[in-house]
């Protein structure tokens, strides 16, 4: 078994990796910036352990479009994340009605501590700007500055970017672009772990895997039977 296969989840890390997960692939299919999808991670660091997940997921995604003034309603928001949420639990379903007035409830309370939270006039630094800044003062070969900026859009999926500013994030970034940054690469590795499984979105338990049974075993059991 590979060793990323072995690596333990709690409880809080199956949820955060959840919600990364949602987040990420919510501001795709809203063809959000990543500058949206940065705000809405950090929310979802800082509330995580305080909000249920639909509503926190929600909520983050439509407050960073908001602070970026970004086009994204409530009602495209509530579309893509059911998609995505009942896709992961079994098959993508359509949204009822009655389902699209609880997941707005949901969203619109969350969104309601969170603001109470951080106030109305929250900020974030322009990491993105910064970081690009950063890029144009040295001296780097377009294939590596490609890969700096790959490698940035998914630092920002690590946790630990709540606590840095803007200009340790660009430490943090050129640290992990030449692989002197071990608390990123635990992160990465417990996050592959995290997408090679599924877990309820509930509970946050893991699912065991249907194994596929070995044909040869059934046609052996096929024909002691016929023996007997």
């Amino acid at each position: 078994m590979a060793q990323q296969d072995k690596v333990m989840l709690s409880d809080k890390e199956v949820k955060l990796f959840l919600g990364i997960k949602f987040i990420t692939e919510s501001c795709i299919l809203l063809n959000l910036s990543y500058q949206t999808r940065y705000k809405a991670l950090v929310l979802l660091y800082n509330f995580c352990e305080e909000i249920d997940l639909v509503g926190l997921c929600t909520a983050s995604i439509l407050l960073a479009s908001k602070l970026e003034e970004e086009v994204c309603t409530l009602k495209r928001v509530i579309c893509v994340f059911n998609y995505l949420h009942t896709r992961y639990e079994s098959e993508a379903a359509p949204l009822t009605n009655r389902l699209s007035i609880r997941l707005k409830e949901g969203c619109i309370l969350a969104e309601t501590q969170i603001l109470r939270s951080l106030g109305f006039d929250m900020s974030f630094e322009d990491v993105y700007g910064d970081f690009i800044g950063f890029l144009q003062t040295v001296n780097l070969p377009p294939d590596l500055i490609d890969r700096a900026i790959r490698l940035f859009n998914t630092l920002i999926q690590w946790p630990e970017v709540r606590k840095l500013d803007s200009r340790s994030l660009v430490t943090a970034a050129i640290e992990s672009l030449f692989g002197r940054n071990e608390e990123f690469q635990n992160f990465l590795t417990k996050y592959g772990a995290f997408q090679k499984r599924k877990f309820d979105t509930r509970t946050y338990r893991e699912i065991p895997a249907v194994k596929d049974i070995d044909e040869s075993l059934i046609r052996s059991f096929v024909k002691r039977q016929k023996r007997k």
